[in-house]
Order: structure tokens, then sequence, then C-alpha cells
């Protein structure tokens, strides 16, 4: 199975990602969409909410995060290890120069709907967050608005490991 076969399987098996989802193929690459560095991230809008989907090459953890400012400070993440099933996965918050889980600054986790693969060193996350999230700051990610994303991944599967790869990017929803 080629790299693109398996990102095409991961894309159209998650559930989160149902009939009528926008999907990667070799000739109609996904709408909204980030490729860099072996790592796919792509999302859609449902309802009140955000659809996330991130693949990259490794059995360790996967973050993705969004901000409405540039830094990692006060960045909501979600942090799993699809290659090991006995890791839950975790919400967390941002305050550098380490991350707790939201619960541990009295927050209420909010992104749901989550799904993980992993098959043949590829680890796939899928997840849904509010298009309005309140705490700790207000956070628009509905359609259009502009958001910062977190995208990080790490060859480890603790979450106390640093990352072996983390970018941040200003998209537009």
């Amino acid at each position: 199975m080629t790299k693109r076969d398996f990102l095409k399987l991961v894309l159209s098996g998650v559930s989160a990602f149902s009939a009528g989802s926008v999907q990667a193929t070799p000739k109609e690459p996904a709408r909204n969409a980030i490729e860099v560095d072996d790592v796919v991230f792509s999302w859609r809008h449902m309802q009140q909410h955000l659809q996330c989907h991130f693949t990259v090459p490794t059995a360790g953890w996967l973050a993705i995060g969004f901000n409405d400012r540039k830094g990692l400070a006060g960045t909501r993440f979600l942090m799993a290890v699809p290659s090991d099933p006995t890791i839950q996965p975790e919400e967390h918050l941002a305050t550098p120069p380490t991350h707790h889980p939201v619960g541990s600054h009295g927050l209420q986790p909010v992104i749901r709907d989550i799904a993980l693969t992993y098959q043949q060193g590829q680890a796939g996350l899928a997840l849904s967050v509010p298009h309005i999230i309140q705490q700790p700051r207000l956070l628009h990610l509905n359609p259009g608005a502009r958001a910062f994303l977190m995208l990080a991944w790490s060859r480890a599967a603790d979450y106390g490991h640093h990352s072996a790869w983390r970018r941040h990017f200003s998209i537009t929803l």
C-alpha cells in the first residue's frame, strides 16, 4: 500500500469524515488542507463545529490546537496516541514552558468526536471542536474566521516528551 493509498483510506474511513466529506484523491486535493513535511491536516465545517483530520508518520503522540493569537501560550489543543489505545486523548492548555489538561485550569473539555487510526507507521487523528470556545478567552473557529493553528507530533507516546515536529500556521477557516 502506498502512502497516498493509506491517506485515502484513513480519510474515507474516519467516522468524522463521513459521506460528503472533503477527501484527498490523486486528481482532486482536499479543499481546506495543509500538506507539509509528510503531514496532512484538513478541515471542514459541519453545523456549529469545525471537523479536523491530522495524519502524520509517527507511533508517538499527535496534537492539534487553536489560538486567537500568534504563539504557543493560550493554545487549546488535543493530544492523542493513535498507536496505543490504552493512552487516553487529553485536551490541554499551553502555559509555556509547559501544558496541562484543561481540567487543571478549571475548564471543561470541548473537543469531541475523537477518532484515532494507526496503520503501517501512519497515525491519524480526527476531532470536532465547537465554532466558539468561551474559555479561557473567546476563540472563534467559524467559517471565515482567522485563527492560529498548532500542529505537532512526537516519536514518543509520553505526553511529557517534547515534540519532534511542531508548526504554527495563521489560517482562515
